[in-house]
């Protein structure tokens, strides 16, 4: 069986060595060091880009509790963060570089993965050809609007992920400028939303581009709107970037 996997963080990495423990070949394709977003600094997999803390160390915790048995199952990532770890009380934190250079080593050393340094535009990408799975290890909102998208068989909207900002030196691609100039339809969903964002810089490209866009549609984080903390999922559903939300907000569009 050949598997495709469309990124090389930590989640698509340690997908590909748990994949080669059972004996399954995989292909990792990464955009690194051809393209970088603005958070990635190292050309090495598994970049940790926001805290280099991986919380909880005690096993009377959740999180501490969960490392306890993603070692057991064999997790490259606690071996590799033990094994980078520096002082942080408590909790596991790692030296990023090191950490970054000990997964890449590991993936590079399986002879079941192949590393393919290259950017993934779509799942009609040729690259994908003859793979008989793929996984989309693109980041956690990626997978939300995955199944927002994937249970709209019937109108079979198109997923695109755009991480290279700032857009004025990145430009989207041809055939996604070609896309919304045919449909004139377009919804940016984004989870961190920093002067302006992806939603506001793809307006301004596409007005400077000429391509009209009348129904554009802009989902990202909202901030505390009922003045209340909670999980990801809670804050995901106050700001409308639940899979449900996003169904009804591509349903609007299509209307």
């Amino acid at each position: 069986m050949r598997i495709a996997i469309i990124g090389g963080g930590l989640a698509g990495c340690e997908c590909a060595l748990a994949l080669a423990r059972a004996g399954v070949a995989s292909t990792i394709f990464e955009c690194k060091p051809a393209l970088y977003s603005p958070a990635h600094l190292l050309p090495g997999l598994a970049e940790l880009v926001c805290s280099n803390s991986l919380r909880s160390d005690e096993p009377v915790t959740a999180v501490g509790l969960l490392k306890v048995e993603m070692a057991e199952l064999g997790s490259a990532v606690i071996a590799a963060a033990r094994e980078t770890a520096v002082p942080a009380g408590k909790a596991l934190a790692v030296d990023r570089d090191l950490f970054s250079a000990a997964m890449t080593a590991r993936i590079e050393a399986e002879p079941l993965v192949t590393l393919v340094r290259r950017e993934i535009m779509g799942l009609s990408d040729p690259a994908l050809a003859g793979f008989e799975a793929v996984v989309v290890a693109a980041g956690p909102l990626a997978g939300v609007a995955w199944s927002a998208v994937d249970a709209l068989a019937n109108l079979r909207p198109e997923l695109w992920v755009v991480s290279e900002l700032p857009l004025s030196a990145n430009p989207p691609p041809a055939a996604l400028a070609e896309r919304i100039a045919c449909s004139g339809r377009l919804c940016v969903i984004e989870e961190h939303v920093a002067q302006g964002g992806v939603g506001a810089m793809l307006a301004v490209w596409a007005l400077n581009a000429g391509i009209a866009v009348p129904r554009f549609r802009h989902l990202h984080a909202a901030g505390y709107p009922s003045h209340l903390y909670g999980s990801q999922a809670f804050h995901r559903r106050e700001s409308g970037l639940d899979a449900g939300s996003i169904r009804q907000a591509l349903l609007a569009l299509a209307a």
